[in-house]
């Protein structure tokens, strides 16, 4: 792998007395899509977040081109790194177009002034979400998954270094789910460095370039998608058993039932 876009090290983590997170060691590198994955509880969310500087952690340190994010410039971080929530909320009543552009603000000057490199990169991050036409929508009266994809685009429209996604397609159909996991990988092959949280075992094997499976607190393997979900990971860490198959040279897992023991 080459040098880290950003790298976790010794992290840990907890929420009062209750340990979340603890000895969490792994590095994202540009051109790579990696998911994060493990069953509720497992600490995916927290740790997406402390890598967004969003949380403080316990213990240990997060690194973004061998600087101390929570230590750095804030604007430098916002147009190097986007971070897109899970289930995020819209409570402006704006426009599509106005929304997706709020991803141009770590780039603008002190007025806010856009530029015309700033419209390209908001029709770009659209028309990556199959937005044509939605320009001038009220986000608020969008369907979920509408909404999930204006979030989406406005976190594309940073042109990020790193991005990351916490459950990025929970709420969309399945043609836009397939849509928006090829989006992340074009991503991540031209250059930038992308994690997401999902649950999906099927997109994380068929998009995913490494998986990180976190499970009582640490990381339970990591890898190769089709050398790390194995039938003894997914009944320690999910509970469950699977069936594998392949259709078209693509490789899918769909749990069938809960693991017995």
């Amino acid at each position: 792998m080459s040098a880290p876009l950003i790298a976790v090290h010794s992290l840990s983590a907890s929420f009062g007395a209750t340990k979340v997170l603890e000895g969490i060691n792994f590095a994202v590198a540009a051109g790579e899509l990696v998911g994060l994955v493990g069953s509720n509880g497992a600490g995916k969310t927290t740790l997406l977040r402390m890598m967004a500087g969003l949380l403080e952690a316990t213990a240990g340190t997060i690194t973004y081109d061998s600087l101390n994010i929570s230590a750095g410039d804030n604007q430098a971080r916002a147009r190097a790194i986007a971070y897109l929530p899970q289930a995020g909320a819209i409570h402006w009543a704006v426009s599509v177009e106005t929304l997706v552009g709020m991803g141009r603000l770590p780039h603008m000057g002190a007025f806010g002034t856009g530029t015309e490199r700033d419209r390209q990169a908001v029709a770009a991050a659209m028309a990556a979400c199959d937005l044509g036409g939605y320009e001038g929508r009220t986000v608020t009266n969008l369907s979920g998954g509408e909404k999930a994809r204006v979030l989406l685009a406005r976190a594309l429209a940073v042109e990020p270094k790193v991005l990351l996604a916490d459950e990025p397609v929970a709420g969309l159909d399945p043609a836009h789910q397939l849509e928006v996991m090829q989006k992340l990988r074009d991503l991540a092959h031209a250059g930038a460095g992308v994690v997401a949280v999902m649950h999906d075992l099927t997109h994380a094997t068929r998009y995913c370039d490494r998986v990180v499976v976190l499970y009582d607190r640490s990381i339970a393997a990591e890898g190769v998608p089709g050398d790390i979900l194995t039938p003894d990971v997914l009944a320690k860490c999910f509970g469950v058993r699977a069936l594998y198959g392949e259709r078209d040279g693509r490789s899918f897992i769909v749990p069938v039932d809960r693991a017995e023991g």
